[in-house]
């Protein structure tokens, strides 16, 4: 396939931490950089569009950026696609605010090396920057501030009349998939990326009425994107389900630590692959065999 026989879409991610949005970008990027390699390796000279994570703070101080994007992912707050000097399908995912909040702060212990605790909690959920994030960031108020009625109002109106796609951490799955359909992408097998270890998760229930009532504001966008989620996207493809795609890419974290995530990425091609485990040579624990067998 060459980039002349299809419009390449370019895709921006609002990413709201803690919602499961590192596996679309993650699952996104993967199918996308192996589509360009064989571009690469095909046609003279082809330079692949852009992909990044820009979360730095300097990054707000930035007037334009004069960058051929495929793929931006960011936590800044909702205007920062405007800095760019193309156009973009705006993509965001929501999570439940209490288990979002406990999420977070788990989460952030273990990138710190501290063990949850009681006291430790408290404050984090308390403090307003932690309060109504997905609000915030989705309406473009700074996390320090407070969230109002009228920055709720302009989230969703932002989701109505902005974004491409949005929904739930439920409809992960079916967001990655509409969108690497619409790019004739690679298939994607994703391990769940991110994810906190073990010794780092905390029981909140106690605190789970509290967190939900300093996360009102948040508790309406989730439930109007619950109830409202645009994952169905008419792709224009006849009734016929669509063969897939040559290429299947399988991504499973192996490490994830103070430093971060790392995914180790391995590509198939997908025949081979299905043969293989219609031939049982993948009889138990499937996902893994294949990282231990596939050197």
């Amino acid at each position: 396939m060459s980039p002349g026989d299809y419009e390449l879409h370019h895709f921006y991610i609002y990413h709201l931490p803690k919602t499961g949005a590192t596996t679309v970008y993650s699952s996104l990027r993967s199918s996308f950089e192996t589509h360009f390699k064989i571009l690469q390796n095909g046609i003279p000279n082809y330079i692949s569009p852009h992909i990044e994570r820009i979360d730095d703070a300097r990054a707000l101080e930035v007037e334009r950026f004069p960058l051929t994007s495929a793929l931006i992912a960011s936590h800044h707050p909702y205007g920062f696609h405007k800095k760019f000097t193309q156009s973009f399908k705006l993509i965001t995912v929501l999570r439940a605010p209490y288990r979002r909040v406990l999420s977070s702060y788990t989460y952030d212990c273990m990138r710190r090396g501290v063990l949850p605790n009681t006291e430790g909690f408290i404050a984090f959920f308390r403090s307003e920057e932690n309060r109504n994030m997905m609000t915030k960031q989705l309406s473009g108020l700074a996390r320090p501030n407070v969230a109002s009625s009228k920055d709720l109002q302009k989230a969703i109106d932002h989701l109505k009349q902005e974004f491409f796609i949005y929904g739930t951490t439920q409809h992960i799955s079916k967001i990655i998939s509409t969108l690497l359909k619409m790019n004739k992408m690679p298939n994607i097998i994703c391990d769940h990326l991110n994810k906190t270890e073990d010794k780092y998760l905390m029981d909140g229930k106690e605190f789970e009425q509290e967190i939900r009532e300093l996360n009102a504001i948040d508790q309406e966008l989730f439930a109007f994107v619950e109830g409202n989620p645009r994952v169905d996207i008419d792709l224009g493809d006849s009734d016929l389900p669509l063969p897939p795609h040559q290429l299947t890419v399988l991504i499973k974290e192996v490490e994830n630590a103070t430093d971060g995530a790392k995914a180790e990425v391995k590509v198939f091609e997908t025949d081979g692959l299905i043969q293989d485990v219609k031939d049982g040579h993948y009889p138990t624990n499937l996902f893994n065999r294949f990282f231990m067998d596939n050197g």
